[in-house]
């Protein structure tokens, strides 16, 4: 949960429209079947870019892990 604090000055210059009905606001929240299928592409996307970092991360440790082996094998022989 994301928790966002307005002090007064923003409430004065943003949210005047609400206040006295004076001065412009951008929306806070905007609702949507496009938003909704938006954010939901994000969480998918995080999730598939996670699952990247640790295949990468496995990737290096067993090309560590190989080029150790190697190095033992050509010190045996």
């Amino acid at each position: 949960m994301e928790v966002m604090v307005y002090n007064r000055f923003y409430v004065a210059e943003t949210l005047a429209l609400f206040l006295d009905g004076s001065g412009i606001s951008e929306p806070i929240l905007k609702l949507g079947k496009v938003n909704v299928e938006a954010a939901a592409q994000i969480v998918l996307l995080r999730e598939v870019e996670a699952r990247l970092v640790r295949w990468k991360d496995h990737a290096v440790a067993a090309i560590r892990n190989a080029a150790c082996a190697v190095t033992n094998a050509e010190n045996s022989v």
